[in-house]
């Protein structure tokens, strides 16, 4: 009966150090989950604030390209 009882405790302790790390792993996560989160929406504030400028910068960089893709050197 003392055995039994001896490893029901030890089952007990190592279950509830899964529940830790598991609560843990969770945590963590959902942290990075949400940082993830955060960081995407202000990228997209971002593109979303100076979409135009983003673009005209673009266009002009084509432009050159084009401008002086053929040049002789």
């Amino acid at each position: 009966m003392q055995a039994e009882h001896v490893w029901f405790n030890i089952n007990y302790d190592s279950n509830r150090s899964n529940l830790v790390q598991m609560k843990k792993t969770s945590s963590l996560l959902t942290n990075f989950a949400t940082l993830l989160f955060i960081c995407m929406g202000a990228l997209l504030l971002y593109v979303w604030i100076n979409y135009d400028e983003l673009r005209s910068e673009q266009s002009h960089r084509q432009t050159w390209y084009f401008n002086h893709k053929y040049e002789n050197k």
